[in-house]
């Protein structure tokens, strides 16, 4: 055999195993990079998140996870264009990844492109591997919500009450429902409900300050708004401090 043809086969082995290697290299540092964009997340640091992510996807930019944590990140962020089009990238890259689909709803949602969030989530709660379908049948529902088909919301918000009894997402949204068609001892006993199983938050002590005040319950609907600042973020307060004036 030639043996500058034996050189040429060596030569090009030896840039195989080379290239191989450092994709694999650079699979791994991404993958540390993702877990610690992952950490940042979960600690609601968007933006440090976003700068290891970034750094993630540079060295394996096919990684739908990585992907999928930009599109969390970027909607932690308020910037949704962005968020949409890594999230339909994660599932471009992996048509099966369901929680980058139910991500991409809650995106459209974000939007307020109700109809595109029902599409994109409409599928999970016909996929039978998918884990938590609840998630994807309050995010349904709320959609329907806003397009005021009330029937067609309670009813998907009470599927995800049926997957997930304990889910308190849907019983703040039926709680807002019954109210809106004005059944307050409905509104209120579920919003009860709910506050039975995540006594620490502010948001659903201010619906319930809501539905008291509709009821015309005005030193109830007071204690609770106060019950909400002493708990909630800085939106929740704003919001029952005003309430708290205008009564």
């Amino acid at each position: 055999m030639n043996i500058k043809y034996l050189l040429f086969l060596m030569i090009i082995i030896l840039t195989s195993c080379t290239t191989g290697a450092k994709i694999a290299e650079n699979r791994i540092q991404a993958e540390s990079l993702r877990n610690l964009g992952e950490a940042y997340l979960s600690s609601g640091n968007a933006s440090l998140a976003l700068r290891e992510l970034l750094k993630a996807k540079a060295l394996y930019p096919d990684d739908p996870y990585t992907h999928n944590d930009l599109g969390l990140a970027y909607l932690s962020k308020g910037r949704v264009e962005k968020a949409v089009f890594h999230l339909k990238k994660a599932i471009e890259l992996k048509p099966d990844y369901a929680p980058a689909r139910n991500n991409l709803g809650s995106a459209y949602i974000a939007q307020q492109n109700w109809d595109k969030a029902i599409e994109t989530l409409k599928p999970l709660t016909e996929n039978i591997l998918y884990t938590t379908p609840h998630f994807a049948e309050a995010n349904i529902a709320f959609a329907y919500f806003m397009k005021k088909k009330y029937s067609i919301a309670e009813k998907h918000y009470k599927n995800s009450l049926d997957l997930a009894p304990e889910y308190t997402q849907p019983m703040r949204g039926l709680s807002i429902l019954y109210r809106i068609k004005g059944d307050f001892k409905k509104s209120l006993k579920m919003i009860n409900k709910a506050i039975n199983i995540s006594p620490m938050s502010g948001e659903l002590y201010f619906q319930k300050g809501k539905t008291l005040e509709f009821m015309g319950e005005n030193e109830e609907a007071k204690l609770s708004y106060q019950k909400a600042i002493s708990l909630g973020n800085d939106r929740i307060i704003e919001k029952a401090e005003e309430a708290i004036r205008k009564l």
